[in-house]
This record gives C-alpha cells, structure tokens and sequence, in this order.
C-alpha cells in the first residue's frame, strides 16, 4: 500500500462509506495471528451479514452464554470461530428457535454487534443517493408501467433505484422497499 500510488482509504473516508459494525466485523473474521485481506469484498460480505442479522434484531435483556459459545473466545481469542457460532445460532433463531435467538443477540453484543437497530437503517439511509419522496415517485412509476405491460420500463426503474441503493419486493398488490 502507498498514499502515492492511492490505494489507501484513511480512516476519515472510511467511516463516511463503511459502519463502524461493518469495520468492526470484518476485522473480527480474521484470527489476530493471521494477516487480514482487507478488500472491498469483505467489507460487502461484512455488510451484508450485518444486514440479515438485524433482522433478527429485538430490544431485550441480554443472557450470560454458556461456556460452548464463548469457548472460541477463550481459547486464543478464536474470533472466525466465534463467528462461525455466531452463523449456527443465527440459522437456528431464523428457524424459530427462541432460545437461539436470545442467545444469537447476546453472543452479537457481546462483541459489540447489533447494538442499535434504529443507527443502522440511519446509516443506511445516509448512504443512498435518493431520499423517499424520489424512491415513491419511482415506485408508483414502476407500478403503472406495469400495468400498462411496460415491463421494460418496469425493469430499468428497478434498476434505476437498486443502483441508487434501493431493493424494491413486489408482494401481491403492494410494492416495499429498503435501503441496500
């Protein structure tokens, strides 16, 4: 890495793009006696987990864990590992599993994951490039293009608005979005 050769992002530019949790994972996916591949790649992956992990997200009262998911951390301070667990536990809140899910939260905050919901969806909203009145006015659009069998209008709103750092899901009669 070289400033001159500009393939350095500083710490003040990092934070504008990238949440701290995002950084915070990804640094966390790598042992601390390993070199860590710091790339756009990761941060994306890092991104994107946080992203389906805070749908798991509920305020509530966080659980002592139980010695088989803080082995990880106890032995060498095995982060990848203690991820991994992370992973299996989320897989089973998502399968219904109460308890997995308490424990899921509390595992997460316990490195300092998922603390509040309410900041990431303001970070993410940051990010776009669009604001909710241009992303409605695109989405009602969409909609009557639809139904006037324009899909190919249809499709490049879609577009439009997934390069800006919208996802829109058609569901029956209505049309959701969130932000990337």
């Amino acid at each position: 890495m070289s400033k001159s050769v500009g393939n350095i992002v500083t710490i003040n530019k990092l934070r504008k793009n990238v949440n701290g949790e995002v950084v915070r994972l990804a640094l966390l996916s790598s042992h601390y006696k390993q070199p860590l591949d710091w790339n756009e790649k990761l941060i994306m992956e890092s991104q994107s987990t946080l992203d389906k992990w805070y749908k798991q997200f509920e305020e509530n009262e966080p659980r002592i864990l139980n010695e088989n998911i803080l082995n990880p951390l106890q032995e060498d301070l095995n982060t990848p590992e203690y991820i991994a667990k992370l992973h299996s536990l989320f897989d089973e809140a998502s399968k219904g599993n109460k308890s997995s899910k308490v424990n899921f939260l509390s595992a997460c905050r316990q490195i300092g994951l998922l603390e509040d919901k309410q900041s990431w969806e303001d970070f993410k909203k940051s990010q776009a490039a669009v604001d909710e009145n241009f992303i409605n006015q695109k989405i009602k659009d969409r909609n009557e293009a639809r139904k006037k069998g324009n899909y190919k209008l249809a499709d490049s709103l879609r577009k439009e608005l997934d390069d800006s750092g919208v996802i829109i899901e058609d569901r029956e009669d209505k049309t959701t979005w969130k932000y990337k």
